[in-house]
């Protein structure tokens, strides 16, 4: 009988010893190597989590690749509030504006998700679109503003339409390039239908 007493009790502190070295594993790895940890949570298909990781990481250290990883993270999650939060950071890390030209496809696919969350949750629709074109780098294909487009067409939204036919009536076209022209004509005439 005082042997089995012992078993358990040698069993029990062992388990608790386990549980408490696991529990120190994951808040060193959580501290020193956010991204290492973002990555398992990433694979495993928790992505709202990976996102929250790596923006956490980012407050604290200020990494550029950290907070790039974390919208990319949060646009797989489709969590609205997550995107806005992630991708709102990296748009005012001063390291944005070089981003979005050396890498224009990748910023460009990020804060066009950005503006369909804003879309999703803000009431001004008028902000949403002075947002979406303050984004533009030129009038490439697939941008922030055809992004807004297909959002408010789907949703039978001609005040959003209209709003951004009339930011897109702005625009000196003559500035263009022929593909981007092509892309700012397509556009204008889906609106104009869609307005009809």
């Amino acid at each position: 009988m005082e042997m089995k007493k012992l078993g358990l009790k040698v069993a029990l502190i062992t388990v608790t010893a386990l549980i408490a070295v696991a529990s120190l594993a994951y808040i060193v790895a959580r501290i020193a190597f956010p991204s290492s940890l973002a990555s398992v949570y990433g694979n495993a298909g928790n992505y709202s989590r990976a996102s929250q990781l790596l923006i956490n990481a980012y407050d604290s250290r200020g990494n550029f690749d950290d907070i790039t990883a974390a919208c990319e993270y949060a646009v797989k999650s489709k969590n609205d509030t997550l995107i806005i939060k992630s991708v709102g950071k990296l748009i005012d890390d001063e390291k944005f504006s070089e981003y979005n030209i050396t890498d224009n496809d990748s910023a460009t696919f990020l804060t066009s998700r950005y503006v369909v969350a804003l879309y999703g949750v803000e009431q001004d629709k008028a902000a949403v679109v002075d947002k979406a074109f303050s984004l533009l780098v030129g009038y490439p294909p697939h941008n922030q503003v055809e992004a807004l487009i297909v959002k408010a067409y789907d949703e039978n939204d001609k005040q959003t339409l209209a709003f951004i036919k009339e930011r897109l009536n702005a625009i000196d076209a003559s500035t263009l390039s022929a593909e981007q022209k092509t892309t700012y004509e397509n556009d204008l005439y889906v609106i104009e239908n869609a307005l009809k």
